[in-house]
């Protein structure tokens, strides 16, 4: 089992380990790794997004243009 030394004595011969410690910087490192990985997907999504808006605006064009023909 490990444990993280908090605090070191030799005065006081006092010894304080905690083997909490060391699963709350592991949570604290996959949260960091979960938001970032959510900002990845988000500013895909928004990409994605961007990319389709203008796609859709092209096609728009186009049938406005065989609209007009038509006419």
């Amino acid at each position: 089992m490990s444990f993280r030394i908090l605090e070191f004595s030799k005065e006081n011969k006092k010894i304080l380990v905690s083997h909490t410690a060391i699963f709350k910087a592991e949570l604290e490192g996959e949260r960091k790794k979960s938001a970032s990985s959510a900002k990845k997907v988000m500013k895909k999504l928004e990409d994605d997004k961007q990319h389709s808006t203008l796609g859709d605006l092209d096609s728009l064009a186009a049938l406005k243009k065989d609209l007009e023909q038509g006419e």
